[in-house]
């Protein structure tokens, strides 16, 4: 083989080379476009549903070195967007100035917040079990208003402990000072004590 024929080969082989390193090039940029333009597709589906999801959600406010109410749950989702935290499964403790705590467990909550992170307003539905003074509150929906500090619903209510038994439609718990008011049909069934 000649010195020019030795130098076409070479120059063939080195221009081949080059167009296989470009073409792979070329086909991994178009792969990773497509990648990228995927994640970003399900980054806009995910994110404005939930920015953060948390596990075992707990927080609680203090004043003046004293607690004044606490929320537990399994788990909860926050968005920003909407300054609410919507919990499964919480459990939302009040602590009146005096007294016992006033408990709160429910299927599910909207805690609102402003914008200084403070609870505002809680939608609570599903169950509801408010224990107040040894009397349990049970209904179906529920709301926390941290201004007015009352807890209150429309829908049908039933109370009962120390041998009481009332039901009716609609109350307001006034937890500052534990005072429970029933707004309508309300009935009452006293039971007698064995003894």
């Amino acid at each position: 083989m000649s010195r020019e024929q030795l130098r076409f080969v070479l120059a063939l082989a080195v221009t081949a080379s080059l167009l296989v390193v470009g073409y792979t090039v070329m086909s991994s940029l178009r792969a990773q476009k497509v990648n990228d333009e995927e994640i970003r597709r399900l980054a806009q589906d995910v994110v404005p549903e939930a920015e953060q999801r948390m596990q075992n959600f707990r927080r609680a406010k203090i004043r003046d070195g004293r607690k004044v109410w606490e929320i537990a749950a399994r788990q909860a989702r926050y968005s920003q967007e909407n300054g609410e935290i919507v919990v499964e499964g919480p459990e939302v403790s009040l602590y009146p100035k005096e007294g016992e705590v006033i408990s709160l467990r429910c299927q599910q909550g909207k805690v609102r917040l402003d914008g200084d992170e403070e609870v505002t307003h809680m939608e609570l539905s599903g169950e509801i079990e408010v224990r107040l003074d040894g009397f349990v509150i049970t209904t179906a929906s529920a709301v926390y208003d941290s201004e007015l500090n009352t807890i209150s619903s429309t829908g049908p209510v039933r109370v009962s402990g120390n041998g009481v038994e009332v039901e009716g439609e609609g109350y307001a718990v006034d937890v500052g000072a534990k005072r429970l008011t029933l707004a309508a049909n309300v009935r009452t069934t006293v039971m007698k004590r064995e003894g």
